[in-house]
């Protein structure tokens, strides 16, 4: 939840001869040099082929596979006005690729091949490449070597460096190539994508069972954000736990309108905490530490006798629930609404005033959650956001849950293809734990670092498959997933 963005390097001076002491004087740090862009894809036959990973084989021999790679590719070329350029984008996802440019319009591609008659037309390739990536590509000039097609400017710089490289070690990315994934971004280029970014880097290669993934970003300006100082509600948070979240900054990704903003004020170092019980999909809540709780509530309620209430009143026919209070008003909840009963309250944790909310009261005494996570959370000095999830069961819960707005809303059930709903319903077994954190390394850098089994969590995968079926299916699934692996019992929540 958290805003990922920022952008810092050091800069190296010769040592001053002056020995007397000085006022410190800011300086301005300097980005590390890097390529206008560049990308690297490993290809889907190097993911399932990988012993270590065997979810990628099952993944990709599931029944619905085929059918949502092809609705990710059209909707991916139709997205960016691309036509005809199917088995081209195929042949790039399927045996891997490479792309370098040093700056604007030194561009050049190399894409394996393992079919000899598969060439594709330069045109083709910097139409799709210009449309997808928004990187100009001109001019190509086109060379086969060793099983790879080059496809370059006639200037391109990387051209000698990728030839002696493949030479060397059978890759054009030379050292490098052992990454599944690997993308490196300048401030020109981001900025032409609407991102305020100096530059940003991502990489994700295997270990062991597990993917995973390092992101650093790094801004124009100092993020400011909060670090650390985390100090976990253990007494409202407990067991069976699904997913856990602790984050700073949480106002900096709402806009200025939201809803959420009427709380800002009295909210404690923009933190959060989100977390899902047991294997129900709505016992998913979220808890503010506050200070002046009575007051902040008050707002709240407020707000939703102001607006939220008109808001759904319209859109039920007729209109479902009322709001209550308990005799004290430290709790609030919408009662009469189908299926959930959200539910806002003021609570007490070793002496710290919260605000808590979820679609149901929370679990009373809730057994505690594992010692090791909280020390995970509460040790690291400069932790800006957390999360963890068992991703297998998560993702069932949030596929439920992403159907709620249409049932509570009584949306008619337009006819809708929902292959990719089944698609992630059963690959959820092949799935286990997720880690993410995201800790501030420089004034003006973050750096995210994940554990994961394909490099997406449950949240990243719901939207996917929401993206792919268009809309939302009214009707909450009542099967189970697909039996596969046992539920994965939990890990000690950091990285090794």
């Amino acid at each position: 939840m958290a805003a990922v963005s920022l952008g810092f390097a050091g800069c190296s001076r010769e040592p001053q001869k002056e020995t007397k002491p000085q006022a410190a004087v800011p300086t301005v740090p300097q980005p590390k040099p890097g390529p206008y862009f560049s990308l690297q894809f490993a290809g889907m036959n190097q993911l399932v082929g990988l012993t270590n990973l065997p979810q990628f084989a099952h993944i990709a021999t599931n029944d619905a596979n085929v059918e949502v790679w092809h609705t990710l590719t059209a909707k991916l070329l139709a997205a960016r006005s691309i036509q005809h350029n199917v088995a081209v984008f195929d042949t790039f996802a399927r045996d891997g690729f490479v792309i370098h440019c040093e700056k604007p319009g030194d561009f050049a591609l190399a894409m394996r091949t393992n079919d000899p008659a598969v060439n594709p037309a330069p045109g083709e390739v910097a139409e799709m490449v210009q449309g997808l990536l928004g990187v100009k590509a001109q001019g190509l000039i086109s060379t086969t070597t060793n099983g790879w097609v080059f496809l370059t400017s006639s200037n391109s710089s990387a051209t000698k460096l990728w030839m002696s490289q493949l030479a060397a070690t059978g890759h054009p990315a030379g050292p490098s190539s052992s990454n599944l994934f690997q993308l490196e971004a300048g401030k020109e280029f981001l900025s032409a994508t609407g991102l305020n970014l100096e530059r940003a880097t991502v990489a994700v290669w295997e270990r062991g069972e597990t993917v995973r993934t390092k992101a650093v970003f790094r801004t124009l300006q100092p993020h400011n954000l909060p670090q650390g100082n985390f100090k976990v509600p253990t007494n409202l948070i407990g067991n069976p736990l699904l997913s856990f979240t602790a984050t700073h900054g949480v106002f900096r990704i709402v806009g200025a309108d939201s809803y959420l903003r009427v709380i800002e004020p009295f909210v404690e170092n923009e933190t959060a905490y989100l977390w899902a019980q047991g294997h129900v999909p709505f016992q998913s809540f979220v808890a503010f530490p506050v200070k002046d709780p009575t007051n902040a509530l008050a707002k709240v309620v407020a707000l939703i006798e102001k607006e939220t209430v008109s808001i759904v009143t319209n859109m039920f026919h007729p209109a479902y629930g009322k709001l209550l209070k308990t005799n004290d008003d430290k709790t609030v909840w919408w009662s009469g609404l189908p299926v959930v009963s959200p539910t806002i309250s003021i609570t007490n944790d070793l002496g710290r005033d919260f605000i808590v909310g979820g679609l149901f009261p929370p679990v009373p005494k809730p057994r505690p959650i594992p010692a090791e996570m909280v020390a995970q959370v509460e040790s690291k000095t400069n932790l800006v956001h957390y999360h963890w999830e068992i991703t297998q069961t998560r993702l069932f819960t949030t596929l439920q849950m992403s159907q709620l707005i249409p049932v509570v809303c009584n949306i008619s059930d337009p006819a809708t293809n929902v292959t990719a709903r089944v698609w992630a319903s059963t690959i959820a077994p092949e799935l286990g734990n997720c880690i993410t954190e995201v800790t501030a390394t420089g004034p003006s850098e973050l750096t995210l670092s994940r554990s994961s089994y394909i490099g997406l969590g449950s949240t990243e995968l719901t939207l996917l498959t929401l993206w792919l079926d268009n809309q939302i299916p009214i009707k909450p699934s009542t099967g189970t997933p697909k039996p596969g692996k046992a539920p994965v019992p939990m890990s000690p929540p950091g990285f090794k």
